[in-house]
């Protein structure tokens, strides 16, 4: 389970959603995929909501009840089982530096000792060099792994911010 940003895919579904509209995937393995969409309440109503709802949800998985709330056709006793076996996901790393030769070996290094593959590496040009970004993407991994590579990269003396990392959903998870 994860409440958290995500980068969508343009083709995704969800990228798609604007105004005041809501959408949630909702994956259920005997189900598959469906997508909930409507009217929302708009960002400051639906932001208090939704914060509202992460904390009483945090508040029973402190106090160990991780079985349902009782709410009408939504009621099953049996405990909800957290998920044994993370995910592989397609990861998204910004990083902003002061610019000097060797960054991208040292980062490029960092990453290949996790074992990870690099799919992307993005720097936009002409930009200034004492707050430079550049993005990489990484072919699919377990978020621990993910995590290492990113413990190391932000060790390094060239950054000016700690590495932004999010997964990433292709249409692949989405299963859409």
């Amino acid at each position: 389970m994860a409440v958290q940003p995500w980068l969508e895919s343009r083709d995704s579904m969800l990228a798609k959603v604007d105004g005041a509209n809501n959408a949630i995937f909702i994956a259920v393995e005997k189900v598959g995929t469906q997508m909930l969409y409507g009217r929302g309440a708009g960002g400051g109503a639906t932001g208090t909501a939704v914060l509202s709802d992460v904390l009483q949800i945090a508040r029973q998985i402190a106090c160990g009840h991780t079985a349902s709330t009782r709410l009408a056709g939504f009621h099953n006793p049996q405990r909800l089982p957290y998920s044994t076996r993370p995910q592989p996901l397609n990861w998204f790393l910004r990083l902003t530096m002061k610019d000097r030769p060797g960054i991208l070996a040292r980062t490029a290094e960092a990453i290949a000792h996790e074992g990870i593959n690099i799919d992307s590496v993005i720097q936009e040009p002409h930009m200034p060099k004492d707050g430079l970004s550049f993005v990489i993407t990484l072919e699919p991994i377990v978020e621990a792994t993910a995590e290492r590579a990113v413990k190391a990269i932000n060790k390094f003396d060239f950054l000016k911010a700690p590495v932004l990392l999010l997964p990433m959903i292709s249409m692949k998870e989405e299963h859409i």
